[in-house]
């Protein structure tokens, strides 16, 4: 039973930690931002031209 008792600790504490990682984090989620701007792009452009066609 500790052990469960421990665990929902620990889910209460990650949570927030959690938070504060992506707080800290922004750096490395700045450069997969580029990579799918460029590729919604190419999506928009099959959207667009289906809702053109339609």
């Amino acid at each position: 039973v500790p052990p469960a008792g421990e665990q929902g600790a620990f889910d209460a504490q990650e949570p927030q930690d959690d938070h504060d990682d992506r707080a800290a984090d922004p750096a490395p989620r700045v450069p997969p931002q580029p990579h799918q701007g460029r590729a919604p792009p190419r999506r928009r452009r099959v959207p667009q031209r289906h809702l053109q066609a339609v």
